[in-house]
């Protein structure tokens, strides 16, 4: 009676452990059949070989937690790991042969984010290397349950050479740098190591990002000057400035409308600012600055001391120059429209260029 006792309290104990139906179904097996045994006496060494095989069994199956490029290489069918630098946390589960992530990060329900990140080109004009500073943003994914954090712990410098990882490396995605071209700034990531980096693109949208990065997220562009360094300007989030301001002339243009580039960041819209000149021998004339998105209207005809809003300028007296501050929607290449209401072949138009506003990735 008293091994059966015994006998069933081991019994007992391996259904409790054992995964009822109504579970999720593993599969744990024990390499020792209990109810088989014959003789009076159970030898202690086989439940202790039958407990440890379902202990093995459970610690391989463990939650790991810890950063994704410390996981272990996939082996074992139904493991689990926590990556907790990925987006805030997040979970992949081992076939066997590959781990599939099976939830988005925690913090990939953000929509938007951007702080810091401030870009310079080195101090010094001209210059050939950029400037980053400390800062996070998430990345431009469509899917925003896709996008994660990418992160910049530490300043960075880039060079205008073929991309490298790491600062004070390259930052070009292809080919050699180019005289006076716009070039698109990202910052980039890579998943499987949870690393930031920063790339360069003459693409605003489509830059060719390195080996296993997965993610990006455009934070400004710079400009080259005829010698391939990089013209100086100052950056306050959003706000762009030149530190030396340009100007586009247009001579006598008639009276039909007319786009004009500007010497803002091509690939995408932003908006321009800056002094817009108009100026006649004859002719009294107004000039109306608009978004090539937005319909073609006529100059507005006012004949008092200030020009209306609507970015118009009018010129009373022969032989002077007016002059209004303008701030306007860019198409993606770099251009607004405008239109006179009046040309007699004496008229210019000067578009005095002191910087522009950056949505850097905004949807």
């Amino acid at each position: 009676m008293r091994h059966q006792g015994r006998w069933l309290a081991v019994l007992l104990a391996l259904l409790i452990l054992a995964p009822a139906t109504s579970r999720a179904v593993g599969t744990a097996s024990v390499p020792n059949n209990i109810a088989a045994q014959s003789g009076p006496n159970l030898a202690a060494s086989l439940l202790d070989q039958n407990w440890a095989s379902l202990v093995n069994y459970i610690n391989a199956r463990e939650a790991t937690i810890g950063t994704l490029g410390a996981r272990p290489a996939a082996s074992t069918s139904g493991r689990w790991f926590i990556a907790s630098d990925v987006n805030g946390g997040t979970a992949y589960l081992d076939n066997g042969s590959s781990w599939v992530q099976v939830a988005p990060g925690v913090t990939s329900g953000l929509a938007e984010t951007r702080t810091g990140l401030t870009l310079s080109n080195g101090g010094t004009n001209p210059s050939t290397t950029i400037g980053i500073a400390v800062g996070a943003a998430s990345s431009d994914d469509t899917a925003i349950s896709s996008r994660v954090l990418i992160s910049l712990a530490s300043a960075f410098t880039k060079t205008t050479a073929a991309w490298s990882a790491g600062t004070g490396n390259g930052c070009l995605d292809a080919g050699a740098v180019a005289a006076s071209t716009w070039y698109s700034v990202f910052a980039i990531y890579r998943s499987d190591t949870a690393v930031a980096d920063v790339l360069c693109s003459t693409s605003a949208t489509a830059p060719v990002l390195p080996a296993s990065y997965t993610n990006k997220r455009r934070i400004g562009s710079v400009l080259t000057d005829g010698s391939k360094a990089i013209n100086y300007f100052t950056q306050d989030s959003q706000y762009f400035r030149w530190a030396t301001s340009t100007i586009t002339a247009v001579t006598n243009p008639g009276t039909s409308a007319s786009s004009v580039t500007l010497n803002v960041p091509t690939g995408v819209n932003v908006q321009w600012f800056g002094n817009v000149l108009l100026k006649t021998t004859a002719t009294q004339s107004s000039i109306l600055v608009s978004d090539l998105a937005a319909n073609d209207e006529a100059p507005i005809a006012y004949n008092g001391a200030l020009a209306p809003p609507g970015h118009t300028v009018n010129v009373f007296t022969a032989g002077t120059i007016g002059a209004l501050p303008a701030q306007v929607r860019t198409n993606t290449a770099a251009q607004v429209r405008f239109r006179l209401s009046a040309s007699d072949g004496t008229i210019s138009v000067g578009f005095v260029t002191l910087g522009w506003f950056d949505r850097l990735g905004s949807q």
